[in-house]
């Protein structure tokens, strides 16, 4: 028989030309279901709907090719569970080819069962060890009032198909879970980041006298109450207005606090006292602020003002000059 090269459709190893049947199992070309069925079967065989005898049946894989199937399985399972860490017992690189040349199956068969076993073991091992720590997360995840019940049925799904021994499909049902519980997670911690840093620099300001506006312990509460209900959206929008408010404020009162502070310095020097460090530290902190380094430039003034009881002076009334008098 001519033409071109089939592929089995029993094993799906690839037949030369001219191969009337699969050299690895048997099957021939013109069995029932084949794709590659030639419209007219070869001298010797005719079709059930020709002859009105029963079709040929497909030949079953042989024990030796049925082996190398399994062996070859193995190697896959333990290719893919490497990326979790996980490694799984593999055969030798010459296995799978030799199981499926052997005509003594039965030798291999204990020695591939047992592999098997104790794949099928570890993979389960260790989807139950990720579970056991990616559940918390969705946990705290729900406690924040984040929708997760799409990463809850994903992470089911990936358990059950880890021991169906469906390997491939765990791994990538499980690392899908991963990510977007990941990505959720950031999400959350960015939105506390910000609303810490905020609450941090009301304090500050209040301790330096800078009325911002909005008080750290009028405003907490609210906030925290979006956190706390998933509206991160709602709670990223009122944090930028607030820290605008605050910023704008220490930015106004930024030079005259900044003089006070220096006032107090030069006494203290002209009375003997070193002042080096916080004439440095006083620099360094306007600097910060001027750069937008908000936080971290209010925290090194109010550590300098506050051992002197300084704080920004009160605003002037009716257009009267602030007075320029040190605290």
């Amino acid at each position: 028989m001519g033409g071109k090269g089939w592929t089995c459709p029993n094993c799906g190893r690839d037949v030369p030309a001219g191969s009337v049947a699969c050299p690895t199992c048997g099957r021939h070309r013109d069995d029932p279901g084949n794709a590659a069925v030639s419209a007219t079967a070869p001298s010797g065989r005719t079709r059930a709907t020709e002859s009105g005898e029963p079709g040929n049946r497909p030949a079953a894989p042989s024990p030796s090719a049925e082996l190398a199937r399994r062996l070859g399985h193995l190697v896959e399972w333990a290719d893919a569970a490497r990326p979790l860490g996980i490694e799984l017992p593999r055969p030798p690189t010459w296995a799978e080819e030799a199981a499926g040349r052997t005509d003594h199956p039965e030798v291999w068969e204990k020695a591939v069962h047992h592999l098997e076993l104790e794949a099928r073991r570890q993979v389960n091992a260790a989807f139950e060890r990720m579970r056991e720590r990616i559940g918390p997360r969705i946990a705290r995840l729900k406690a924040y009032s984040v929708d997760t019940r799409l990463e809850h049925d994903q992470l089911e799904e990936a358990m059950h198909a880890a021991r169906a021994g469906e390997l491939a499909v765990a791994l990538s049902a499980f690392q899908q879970v991963d990510r977007v519980v990941a990505l959720k997670e950031r999400h959350l911690e960015q939105a506390r980041d910000d609303l810490e840093r905020l609450l941090a620099l009301l304090h500050d300001l209040e301790a330096i006298g800078v009325d911002a506006s909005e008080r750290a312990s009028a405003i907490s509460s609210e906030l925290e109450a979006d956190l706390r209900a998933g509206r991160l959206a709602v709670l990223r929008q009122r944090i930028r207005a607030v820290r605008a408010k605050a910023v704008e404020a220490l930015r106004a009162a930024l030079p005259g606090y900044v003089a006070r502070l220096g006032d107090r310095l030069v006494l203290e020097q002209e009375a003997g006292v070193p002042t080096d460090a916080e004439a440095a530290e006083l620099a360094e902190g306007a600097r910060r602020v001027l750069a937008g380094r908000w936080e971290e430039g209010v925290r090194l003034l109010r550590r300098i003002g506050s051992s002197r009881s300084i704080r920004v002076a009160p605003a002037p009334k009716d257009g009267a000059a602030p007075s320029g008098a040190s605290g």
